[in-house]
């Protein structure tokens, strides 16, 4: 294989990711990093396979892992990294059956189709005219600070039940549990204060819907306390992974989505005239820019893969590998153009009909599907 830029988070990676992964899933499919001490693995099918099989490749990166983070962090801050993890570790995407299914299943009412069709859509309506609202009177908006950034936690905010007058300190906070995917050293300091933070507003939140539970999603997860099924950390760990779950994703993928537009007005001005081709235009940048490329993972097991040995504790990474988790990673890198039958050569095309969301894998798969 030719030399190649292993930074991951560096500028050719970044500016055209379909590319550079492309030439890996060329010339090495599976491929060592040696820079984030990571496997990365691009193929469509050993990806499929990977998320398949979780008792190889397992999603508890946070308690299998003990090595440092990677980028390196200061040494005055293990003890806040150690902390962080512990709550991160609770979160149930960050856990393998049977703990995964038993906190998915306390939370399962407010995440089937009926449900998301009827009580979450209705929410996600009433925020997003409540954004277009404050921005009406000037006529124009950045879409990304107005509109997606703080659209997914004002929906969840709502969601969980969280008080309307808090839902700007929450969004607040919500960013800063983001920061461990950053590369800066200190980087565990803005997520300690996050998490602690949080933690105090929160608990007697949770006290209260013990006693007097409401139609939210903090009292389904205060029910899971209650019956046994979840401890404290567990519910208030999972209620900060509710706060900043689909904040990059939503972010990205509205930012992607009108890009993808403003580079094919054809398709923009076909989506003006017919509003019903708007779900499968929603779909196909899904499939054509996804929001997320990569995923984490640790093997449990040493598999043995493309004439290569995966080691046991090594990472494997089916939708993002974040630059923190060292370990042999298998850096899956799951973007949508590798999907069988429309490869890294297909045109964006949002009035094509006939795609196949079931063999995507933005989204994640299996139990692990968002």
């Amino acid at each position: 294989m030719r030399a190649m830029n292993e930074d991951l988070l560096g500028p050719e990676a970044i500016a055209d990711p379909y590319t550079y992964y492309g030439r890996l899933r060329e010339e090495d499919p599976l491929h060592w990093n040696p820079l984030y001490e990571t496997w990365v693995l691009t193929r469509y099918d050993d990806v499929v396979w990977a998320l398949r099989h979780p008792e190889v490749f397992s999603s508890e990166i946070f308690l299998r892992d003990p090595r440092p983070p990677l980028p390196p962090i200061l040494e005055t801050d293990q003890a806040l990294y150690e902390f962080n993890t512990h709550y991160l570790s609770h979160w149930f995407l960050r856990r393998d059956a049977p703990d995964h299914l038993r906190m998915r299943r306390v939370v399962h009412s407010h995440f089937n189709p009926k449900y998301i069709a009827g009580r979450f859509r209705a929410i996600v309506q009433e925020v997003i005219h409540a954004l277009l609202a404050e921005v009406e009177d000037r006529g124009r908006m950045e879409v990304l600070q107005d509109f997606a950034a703080p659209l997914p936690v004002l929906v969840i905010a709502q969601w969980l039940g969280l008080p309307q007058q808090d839902r700007e300190f929450i969004r607040q906070l919500s960013r800063h549990l983001l920061a461990l995917d950053q590369e800066n050293p200190d980087r565990n300091q803005a997520v300690h204060h996050a998490i602690t933070t949080l933690v105090a507003y929160i608990t007697p939140l949770v006290e209260e819907r013990l006693t007097s539970p409401r139609e939210d999603l903090l009292s389904v997860l205060a029910t899971g306390e209650k019956d046994g099924s979840l401890s404290r950390d567990e519910v208030l760990g999972n209620t900060l992974l509710l706060l900043v779950a689909g904040h990059q994703t939503t972010i990205n993928l509205i930012g992607n989505g009108i890009l993808a537009l403003l580079r094919h007005p054809d398709h923009w001005a076909q989506l003006q005239r017919d509003a019903t081709r708007i779900t499968h235009a929603t779909e196909e940048v899904l499939r054509y820019d996804a929001p997320v490329k990569r995923a984490p993972r640790i093997a449990a097991a040493e598999v043995a893969l493309h004439g290569k040995t995966i080691r046991q504790g090594a990472l494997i990474s089916p939708v993002t590998p974040t630059p923190m988790w060292r370990l042999a990673v298998v850096s899956i890198i799951v973007w949508a153009r590798t999907s069988p039958g429309w490869r890294a050569k297909r045109p964006f095309g949002p009035s094509r009909s006939g795609l196949l969301p079931s063999v995507w894998l933005q989204s994640g798969w299996n139990t692990k599907r968002c």
